[in-house]
């Protein structure tokens, strides 16, 4: 799958095709035709536009994604909990549109029926993931800070947010990457991420969003 820069036709079905979205660091911005990283709120957009942006697009497509930091960074996503009864994902990494290709893929099977749980192992767009488990402690604090005020301004309250980690198994067996993975299923800050660096990646960890 090639994943480019998002853009709504109007003709996407709920929970098929990315929308990319901003949180509080650099993200893709749909109205960039290179689909380069940049923030919308430095880039003139008002808090309150960034959430209702967030509320159209799950309400018109089932869910949002969001990609959050540059040395620090994850992306996860808004609207699963209330469009599929699903918890929603989150994946730590630099590459967003990695990730992009990844999450599309899975909430393209979600939408078809699929349920995935903690150990449950999945194969997709650049290899196979595993889902961990979040800590409830990581919910209610920077890793999904948007996910609140959208499901708050959608209509759907804030008590429902479940989420589960999604991990590379390439990230969980590299020696590299081993080390310095971040787990969710404790409470831990996002300061906490280091991207660590690989002299060679291989191609599988490149498509998967290993960085290098």
């Amino acid at each position: 799958m090639t994943v480019g820069p998002p853009v709504d036709d109007g003709t996407s079905t709920p929970g098929f095709g990315p929308a990319v979205l901003v949180d509080h660091a650099s993200a893709v911005n749909p109205q960039s035709e290179r689909g380069s990283a940049m923030c919308e709120l430095c880039n003139g957009a008002t808090y309150q536009q960034v959430i209702e942006r967030q509320v159209e697009h799950t309400r018109r497509r089932g869910w949002a994604m969001v990609h959050v930091g540059d040395e620090q960074a994850w992306t996860y996503t808004i609207g699963l909990s209330w469009t599929f009864g699903h918890p929603e994902l989150v994946r730590i990494g630099r590459d967003h549109r990695a990730t992009a290709a990844i999450f599309d893929g899975l909430v393209e099977r979600i939408g078809a029926g699929s349920r995935f749980g903690v150990g449950s192992t999945h194969r997709c767009a650049g290899g196979q993931v595993i889902f961990g488990a979040v800590h409830p402690r990581n919910l209610a604090g920077e890793w999904f800070l948007q996910w609140a005020p959208v499901a708050r301004s959608a209509g759907h309250g804030t008590a429902g947010l479940r989420a589960l980690q999604v991990i590379g198994t390439d990230e969980a067996s590299c020696p590299v990457c081993l080390p310095s993975l971040v787990l969710l299923e404790s409470k831990i800050s996002p300061a906490r991420i280091v991207h660590p660096r690989h002299d060679r990646p291989s191609a599988g960890r490149r498509a998967a969003g290993g960085r290098p």
